[in-house]
């Protein structure tokens, strides 16, 4: 069974969000240089105030370099002024109503202050208005919210329930029967802060046998899943994980990968009971026909 992870223009859209913020704020140096300094001098209310009385104020929306968003992160990450902070983002959403990202940046201020309802208010907004304009040049912005929102609401933890080492017994299946058991042990391990899950995979001599990365996609709502064997060097064979049912006693997902030029489908099921899941994989044909390939039985070790 071939598995897991679409490799997407991540590093594309990290350089351009970069630029982005990088190129404004150089344009704008010194209005958020005056605009802080005024803070530091008179306060946030005379600051604020002093920038809506300048022709600076309300002119074309400069994205991740406005003004009020750089100076809004920089007294809440500088100067861990939150009350400020928070003033100077609802300025920016007053003066700009029609942007997400006064939306989003709020948000940040929020979480920052421990308010989770109400950040997680704020990313929906955030998001409702991108998706509103079907800006993709928001398409950055888009992931950074809806990350976040997916935090907030605990989503992509779905296999958090594998944590740990198993025992694995995994038997072929093929015309009904199944093959002699191949067994071995799984591990599966979080990454610092539990973004990227990682398999790694040996058998019963405790011989290496491959490893997978999976990784949940905010912006599809899905798992994207690499899978590099130890005992063939083929490279990485991606596949994307479609959450079917998530329940304590249940786990039903479609693997979607490429063999061979062909899109080919899988489903997983996997029965919960204590340490113990029977983790079954059916191909799918083209006319939605369930063939069953694969019974594993796991059982937790530790």
């Amino acid at each position: 069974m071939k598995t897991m992870f679409k490799i997407k223009g991540i590093f594309g859209i990290l350089f351009m969000f970069c630029l982005t913020a990088a190129y404004p704020q150089q344009m704008d140096d010194s209005i958020t240089e005056k605009i802080y300094q005024d803070y530091k001098e008179k306060g946030v209310d005379e600051a604020l105030k002093a920038f809506k009385k300048s022709p600076e104020y309300g002119k074309e929306y400069s994205d991740l370099g406005e003004p009020l968003n750089v100076v809004g992160y920089r007294i809440m990450g500088m100067d861990k002024d939150l009350d400020a902070a928070e003033k100077v983002f609802m300025a920016q959403i007053k003066e700009y109503p029609d942007e997400a990202n006064p939306l989003d940046s709020y948000g940040d201020l929020l979480l920052a202050k421990g308010d989770k309802e109400k950040a997680i208010k704020y990313f929906k907004k955030s998001i409702d208005k991108i998706e509103a304009k079907g800006d993709n040049e928001e398409n950055s912005l888009l992931a950074a919210s809806k990350s976040k929102l997916a935090k907030l609401e605990g989503r992509g933890s779905a296999l958090k329930f594998a944590l740990g080492t198993w025992n694995m017994e995994r038997f072929n299946i093929e015309d009904g029967k199944k093959s002699a058991p191949y067994k071995g042990t799984m591990t599966f391990a979080y990454n610092e802060d539990d973004s990227i899950l990682t398999s790694n995979m040996h058998d019963e001599a405790g011989t290496y046998r491959g490893t997978r990365i999976i990784a949940y996609d905010a912006l599809d709502d899905n798992y994207d899943l690499i899978y590099a064997g130890g005992e063939a060097m083929r490279g990485l064979m991606p596949s994307t994980l479609i959450i079917k049912e998530d329940s304590p006693e249940k786990l039903v997902f479609i693997e979607k990968y490429t063999e061979d030029g062909k899109e080919m489908k899988a489903k997983h099921i996997l029965t919960k009971a204590d340490n113990n899941v029977t983790w079954d994989i059916n191909e799918i044909s083209d006319d939605n026909k369930e063939n069953p390939v694969v019974a594993m039985n796991i059982t937790k070790k530790n």
